[in-house]
């Protein structure tokens, strides 16, 4: 039965990747229709739109039944999720290509305003970006998905750069106010675009690690100290744990804390294991939440799902969770905890500690 699961979930994957390509051969054609100036590639991402749309409501009926029919695991049941906002990303990519061909038609009613440089560079980096955010999909590849991401900047650089060029030609010369908007239209659905593909590397990642990242990514954060608060129930073990390493691993760029709901004491195999890398948690205490300063706290880290990360916390932090076991009364077991945790802070210097 479960194998069976498994395999309907890999066709799911496949219509996915099936429809990730026939909205970037759409997005070429666009181009392709623009810089040629060569009508007849609209009507082929017109005519492919009718597949795409039919594809949309084929990955969505079959999810809906999907769902339906089997009692999906935890991963199993964010894949299914993943699938079906990854079909509606798409769709809108197809839709915003769609938005191109008709701005773009009217275009080239006209004698070209410029050159066309920036755009087609657009174009192209939002394809980089769509078949990079699909395949790391597939792949499972977390570290693309937050590249996927990143490259989101550099379209958005050209976007701004567009529009100051055309800003000069239109200038007051009232001529070429049609054929500019043209242009600035076009740029804006390339700039929607690669939000969209963001969005579906942000969509790759909860399915991968069941972190939602959507409102706590934040690539233009400012350069200063983040403050990081890590809880756990008894403030014993691994959120202690995390501050050591916290510390060790983001230096001076991050206040590490750590607090729990219900606080006892350091545990002791906690402090042998750290020991072994080289961090010193003897002289740690646990901390009640209640005392912890809240207005100052950028990132709420909760360790534990019987954790609750206190509403007062949540109105002005950033809320991640780290799905890490809590461990029992071996070294070993305490080994595998404090080097799954060292992979999550790592994973987080790489995201949101400015370099």
């Amino acid at each position: 039965m479960e194998r069976h699961y498994d395999k309907e979930i890999q066709e799911m994957r496949g219509l996915i990747r099936q429809m990730s390509e026939q909205v970037a051969m759409s997005l070429e054609e666009a181009m392709n229709g623009l810089t040629k100036a060569d009508l007849g590639y609209f009507k082929k991402v017109y005519e492919r739109e009718v597949e795409v749309n039919r594809q949309h409501l084929l990955i969505d009926q079959k999810s809906v039944e999907l769902l339906a029919r089997r009692s999906p695991l935890a991963s199993q049941l964010r894949l299914m999720i993943g699938i079906i906002r990854i079909n509606q990303e798409l769709e809108s990519i197809a839709d915003q290509v769609v938005n191109v061909c008709r701005s773009a038609d009217i275009y080239l009613q006209r004698p070209p305003l410029k050159p066309l440089i920036d755009i087609p560079r657009m174009a192209n980096e939002v394809l980089g970006m769509l078949r990079q955010a699909v395949d790391c999909f597939m792949k499972e590849d977390l570290a693309g998905c937050f590249q996927v991401i990143s490259k989101d900047d550099i379209v958005d650089a050209l976007h701004v750069q567009i529009l100051r060029e055309l800003f000069t030609y239109i200038g007051g010369n009232a001529q070429n106010l049609e054929q500019a908007m043209g242009l600035i239209f076009i740029s804006k659905n390339l700039e929607r675009m690669a939000d969209h593909v963001s969005a579906i590397a942000e969509h790759a990642i909860f399915c991968i690690s069941g972190q939602d990242v959507r409102h706590v990514y934040d690539r233009k954060m400012p350069q200063k100290k983040i403050t990081l608060l890590f809880l756990c129930v008894h403030n014993s073990a691994r959120s202690q744990m995390a501050e050591g390493l916290a510390r060790k691993i983001l230096g001076d760029k991050v206040n590490a804390l750590s607090a729990g709901t219900e606080p006892t004491s350091v545990n002791p195999f906690a402090v042998h294991v750290m020991r072994e890398v080289g961090v010193d948690i003897s002289g740690y205490k646990a901390k009640s939440v209640g005392s912890v300063d809240w207005q100052n706290i950028d990132f709420v880290v909760t360790l534990t799902d019987q954790e609750v990360a206190p509403a007062v916390l949540l109105r002005s932090a950033k809320r991640l969770h780290w799905d890490v076991e809590d461990p029992e009364e071996t070294f070993e077991s305490f080994r595998r905890v404090r080097d799954k945790l060292v992979a999550h802070i790592e994973e987080f210097k790489s995201i949101f500690v400015p370099s």
